[in-house]
This record gives C-alpha cells, structure tokens and sequence, in this order.
C-alpha cells in the first residue's frame, strides 16, 4: 500500500471515530430546549404536536395539524 492510500485511510478510520462518538455523545446527553424553540412530536397517524411546560411544572400537547 502506498503511504498515501494509508494516510486516506488513517483519514477514514478518524472521520468514521469522530462521528461514532458524536453519535453516542447524542444518544447520552440531555437536550435543553430554551428560548423562543419549542419541542414538536409526531405521532404515530402523522399529526404534529407541540410540547409546553409551565412553571408550576404541568406539561401540555397542542396539536399544529400537518409538517410545522
């Protein structure tokens, strides 16, 4: 193998590492929604909701109908 066919592997096998690891970062972190962002959920019929929380903690769904 020449030394740049391993140099573009070593590449790769970097690129292949870093995007694993952003992947299971991800799947552990918490996400934090603030500001003007809100959180929308798609139930399983297609119909999009959105997600509020008020300050004494009472979580409400509020359907927004088709793709938001």
């Amino acid at each position: 193998m020449s030394p740049r066919e391993l140099q573009d592997m070593e590449r790769e096998k970097r690129r292949v590492d870093n995007l694993e690891r952003k992947q299971r970062q991800a799947q552990d972190e918490d996400v934090i929604l603030d500001g003007d962002r809100r959180l929308v959920l798609r139930s399983p019929d297609g119909s999009y909701w959105a997600l509020t929380v008020s300050d004494a903690g009472a979580v409400a769904a509020r359907p927004i109908g088709g793709r938001p």
